[in-house]
């Protein structure tokens, strides 16, 4: 078996998409931006800059940093308590960890998005919360999991 285990977050551990895009579209129209949601979903999955890059290839670094901004404040208001883990996420982290695998979460969220999924998948302990800035942050194998 692996030692290690890296999962990303947003739309494999819980269930964000829809909410993501909403918040997007959204904060895309406060800017003056029509972008059909079916568009938004060619391009889910991928960085916000570089999707906004891809939307709206004449927007400069700045407006795209606003949308961004703006989009980030709309989820966190708006769509963050719609936000639920995927069916059996911690079955499947007991599991690993129960047989002596770590588990790392790779994401780009930032302060309240990202510690917002970690009370839904019943990891408790504070050092298994990554820190807003990383991009790789090992959840402890032994403290992680409580019942």
């Amino acid at each position: 078996m692996f030692s290690g285990f890296i999962f990303d977050v947003e739309g494999t551990l819980v269930d964000s998409v829809t909410q993501n895009l909403k918040s997007q579209q959204e904060a895309l129209e406060r800017f003056g931006h029509q972008v059909p949601y079916s568009t938004l979903q060619l391009y889910s999955g991928l960085d916000g800059d570089q999707t906004l890059q891809l939307v709206l290839p004449e927007a400069e670094e700045p407006e795209r940093k606003k949308i961004l901004k703006a989009k980030g404040d709309i989820y966190e208001a708006k769509y963050l308590d719609e936000v639920r883990p995927f069916d059996g996420i911690r079955d499947v982290f007991r599991v690993l960890v129960e047989r002596g695998g770590k588990i790392a979460l790779a994401t780009d969220c930032k302060d309240l998005s990202s510690n917002a999924i970690f009370p839904y998948c019943k990891l408790t302990n504070s050092s298994a919360r990554p820190h807003a800035a990383t991009m790789w942050s090992t959840v402890s194998p032994i403290h992680a999991l409580s019942a």
